[in-house]
């Protein structure tokens, strides 16, 4: 992989040559939060070049169109801008599901720390469990599609002052970045390098096309780190007989087991969900 950096001439930041492009659209210096503009470094006031902060946070990916806000229970703010599901390409991916939030929420109860790093597999637009982990302390790296990881770019700039705040510290890329990965293909040296502790996965199989996918990188991700197996959580509503059809699989084909996760209704009741969620289920996979 290519060193090779450069110095942005707008914030003077020096910028991997990879990253060039997804700088200068989501991380260039300034980012607008509910008091003002602030240098995404150092949550200062920024006098570069740069937007007024009367800027909407649409303005900053014009394809996206509803803004969504989350309060968890660890006191978190998260603002979302999410795409409609029948946008083409995107579907389901450029929207807020209730299984991110609550893996969001069993994160914050498993206590996740500065010392875990967590991995999330089809993170979607809008990662509330990755931005949750940075939030805590942890290191976290969302993962999915090209056209996907865009958007989820945007909603992990909007949130970047609250995640720093809830943190006590400035978020960082190493802590808090993106990853393109496509399910069932070599597991990337970016992921293999790092010291994963969880998997999350939030509402991954509603569609069958998906499983094999899906299960090739749970087994693949298992193989990469069997010195340290790291906790492979998901979160799911289970609205037919593709969920049944996906457990089948993982036991006969990939020889994985499931349990469920302690406490789920517990977690389920700290969603601020406009009503309850009896199909919103969580088990881990191993």
């Amino acid at each position: 992989m290519s060193t090779e950096s450069y110095t942005c001439s707008d914030c003077g930041e020096i910028v991997a040559v990879r990253r060039k492009a997804q700088h200068e659209e989501f991380w260039c210096t300034v980012l607008v939060a509910d008091d003002g503009v602030h240098d995404i470094l150092n949550d200062s006031p920024n006098s570069c070049s740069a937007p007024s902060a009367a800027m909407l946070v649409h303005d900053l990916n014009p394809r996206l169109a509803k803004i969504q806000n989350i309060e968890l229970s660890s006191g978190l703010s998260l603002k979302f801008e999410e795409v409609s599901v029948f946008t083409d390409k995107i579907s389901t991916g450029g929207s807020l599901w209730a299984s991110e939030i609550l893996l969001a929420e069993w994160l914050i109860r498993e206590k996740v720390a500065s010392a875990d790093a967590v991995l999330e597999l089809g993170c979607g637009a809008c990662p509330c469990a990755g931005l949750t982990a940075a939030a805590l302390g942890a290191s976290a790296l969302c993962t999915d599609k090209a056209e996907v990881i865009t958007l989820a770019e945007t909603n992990l700039r909007i949130n970047a002052v609250n995640v720093s705040r809830a943190r006590k510290s400035q978020v960082a890329r190493e802590n808090y970045d993106t990853l393109v990965y496509h399910w069932g293909s070599e597991i990337p040296p970016r992921i293999s390098s790092l010291p994963i502790s969880v998997v999350v996965m939030g509402d991954c199989i509603f569609n069958r096309s998906t499983h094999n996918p899906l299960l090739e990188s749970i087994t693949k991700l298992k193989a990469v780190f069997s010195f340290a197996p790291p906790k492979f959580i998901l979160a799911f509503q289970r609205r037919g007989a593709e969920e049944a059809e996906f457990f089948r699989l993982a036991r006969d084909q990939y020889n994985l087991s499931t349990a469920e996760v302690s406490d789920v209704e517990g977690l389920k009741s700290k969603l601020n969900l406009k009503s309850p969620n009896p199909h919103l289920e969580m088990c881990e996979v191993y």
